[in-house]
């Protein structure tokens, strides 16, 4: 019974497109050969799209001419028989819809079917299921959803952090500075500070370059330091792992994608509303200077962003200063940046009146933060392109941090 009502369904799209062949340049978009369940539809469809290709009448005649194979004529009548539909894209709808459930039954005989060979790994398992969730993603939900600008809704960007380091939602941020410079002081201080405004959400950091328990030691100093409260129950929300980072972009048959471990990520991590990961570079697994490459991981991490709402940081690394110039630079292929909303780059506080790598030795708490990039209007809030931040315990508490030598100069790690 339901397999007449899908081939009746199928019968009335075509008899449509027959008596207004118009249509089919925006059926096209939604609509493939292979989501028909009838096979002669399936034909007759096809030949439909190779004849408005080719500019050419779609009819009867010219049909017949185009199919590959002969058909049975009554299959025919019965489409130039049916009344053609008004709301075409119901059923266009239905097609589709009903093909999704083929495909997804089909992709569940094969799971099972693979799950039960022995020979394969669980990760050629998931790599499996991760092709072919991509497939029937590329075959079926690309569309163009089309709105009038008059009945979007306008909504400024929103941001964490608005009086410290604006952080925006929906998006990603990059912040970026030399090793040694105090990244992970940085972000801690933001997780912090983003828990005291935003109780009720939830921040993970993936600080995959320190351990834990430095982690949770320069929590409790920018905590009693700086922010001058404790490290107590109100900070429960603040998540961190020792799980080391895999890369998310792999090659296969010589073709970069991302790998189904950005899937389980995205599960792990659905939860939480900001995210930091550090370094940017662990998890990429690519050419750090290739767009290309670039572009395919951050792309995925920008739809997340968007479809979820969440904030996603990565810490990544500066260019070493060259020459006269003692500020550093993003590193790397321009693609990151591009795909970041907002950038910031750190450096450490030098001497003014002397174009050195001389620190300050009055402002080894501070940082130099630079907005580089900012799509979102970070500069309302921040209301400077270079601001100093305090970022780790003042001269009187140098007991919390450790101290190198740098170029002849004190350095806070």
């Amino acid at each position: 019974m339901r397999t007449d009502l899908i081939s009746q369904t199928e019968a009335l799209v075509l008899s449509s497109i027959l008596f207004n062949p118009s249509l089919i340049e925006d059926i096209s978009i939604k609509l493939k050969p292979n989501d028909f369940y009838s096979l002669p539809h399936k034909d007759i469809y096809e030949a439909m799209l190779n004849l408005h290709s080719e500019d050419m009448p779609i009819d009867e005649d010219y049909i017949i001419k185009k199919l590959k194979k002969p058909i049975n004529e009554s299959i025919l009548i019965k489409i130039l028989s049916a009344t053609p539909v008004t709301d075409i894209y119901k059923y266009v709808k239905c097609i589709k819809d009903d093909s999704l459930k083929r495909q997804f039954q089909n992709l569940s005989l094969e799971l099972k079917k693979n799950s039960e060979n022995e020979n394969l790994s669980n990760d050629e398992i998931f790599q499996f299921l991760k092709d072919k969730q991509d497939e029937i993603r590329t075959n079926n939900i690309f569309t163009i959803n089309k709105n009038c600008i008059l009945d979007v809704v306008e909504k400024e960007p929103e941001f964490y952090l608005k009086n410290w380091l604006p952080i925006p939602l929906g998006t990603i941020t990059i912040i970026s500075a030399q090793g040694g410079t105090g990244k992970t002081w940085i972000v801690v201080q933001v997780a912090l500070k983003f828990i005291l405004e935003n109780p009720n959400k939830k921040v993970f950091l993936w600080l995959s370059e320190d351990l834990e328990s430095i982690v949770k030691h320069r929590m409790n100093s920018v905590c009693s330091d700086i922010l001058d409260t404790k490290l107590d129950d109100r900070f429960k929300n603040i998540t961190t792992t020792d799980t080391a980072p895999q890369p998310l972009l792999e090659r296969d048959k010589g073709v970069y994608k991302m790998s189904y471990r950005f899937e389980q990520l995205k599960a792990e991590l659905k939860d939480y509303d900001l995210i930091v990961l550090d370094p940017l570079l662990a998890f990429y697994g690519a050419d750090e200077n290739d767009n290309s490459q670039a572009r395919l991981f951050m792309q995925p991490f920008m739809n997340w962003c968007k479809e979820t709402n969440k904030s996603v940081v990565f810490l990544h690394h500066s260019n070493k200063p060259a020459g006269d110039n003692i500020l550093s630079k993003t590193r790397g292929a321009g693609a990151f940046v591009d795909a970041s909303r907002v950038c910031y780059e750190v450096n450490k506080v030098y001497q003014k009146d002397k174009k050195s790598l001389d620190l300050d030795l009055n402002s080894l708490h501070l940082r130099d933060i630079k907005l580089s990039k900012d799509n979102y209007g970070a500069i309302k809030h921040l209301k400077q392109f270079n601001v100093k931040r305090h970022i780790t315990p003042q001269e009187s508490s140098k007991k919390f941090v450790e101290i190198v030598f740098d170029n002849s100069a004190l350095e806070i790690l």
